[in-house]
């Protein structure tokens, strides 16, 4: 029998905790003025970005790896049917002074490493959307890459997730594949502009995609 050991230790002394709206989630009584009936879902990036050190032994092979880490929680109250929702397209950018981290038509959080731009749940006056998308090849379900677009008056930001030749994480959850989770490692290069500034920068970025179809 061949031992598999994880062991990893995260540094998170100056990780500064922030939820993706004032209280991580957007009260019922907003999402029905929106015309959305489902649940309250509460969500907080509790570590937004740190780093990790990661000592792993499988197959009697010893690997030794610092990286980024991340921590995030979401809690839903309702029941799977309650959540109304087949599926969502999440992005998370570790920019070494930008952290930008969402999910599509749900919500986006921008932050330069001091102050919290932006923006819990987007309203009509913004520009939120995910363009130029391309899929896995043999299951088209599994995002690949994409270019992030998202204005207000106060920020415009674009980021292109682009394809990388990292495998895909990828779960099914149910015996006949309708339910599926995949994680993409990517880079993402940045253009925002803030304050009268212009910022450019590639960064490492993660793309996941979950479908989760209740039959």
């Amino acid at each position: 029998m061949q031992r598999r050991v994880f062991e990893g230790r995260v540094n998170n002394a100056h990780a500064t905790p922030f939820a993706a709206s004032p209280y991580g989630r957007l009260p019922l009584w907003l999402m029905r003025f929106f015309g959305q009936h489902r649940q309250p879902i509460s969500y907080v990036s509790l570590v937004p970005r740190d780093t990790a050190h990661v000592d792993l032994e499988v197959y009697g092979k010893e690997i030794n790896q610092n990286g980024l880490a991340y921590h995030e929680q979401g809690r839903f109250d309702g029941t799977p049917r309650e959540f109304q929702r087949e599926g969502w397209t999440w992005f998370h950018i570790f920019g070494s002074e930008w952290n930008i981290f969402g999910a599509e038509n749900a919500y986006i959080y921008i932050t330069n490493g001091k102050d919290a731009i932006g923006h819990g749940y987007p309203m009509w006056h913004e520009t939120f959307t995910l363009l130029k998308k391309e899929y896995r090849s043999h299951d088209p379900r599994v995002l690949q890459a994409a270019m992030l677009e998202f204005k207000t008056g106060k920020i415009s930001l674009i980021a292109m997730f682009e394809s990388s030749y990292e495998d895909d994480l990828i779960h099914l959850s149910s015996t006949d594949r309708s339910q599926l989770w995949s994680m993409r490692y990517s880079i993402a290069k940045v253009s925002i502009e803030y304050e009268g500034k212009t910022h450019k920068f590639s960064a490492p970025a993660l793309l996941e995609t979950c479908v989760c179809k209740i039959h």
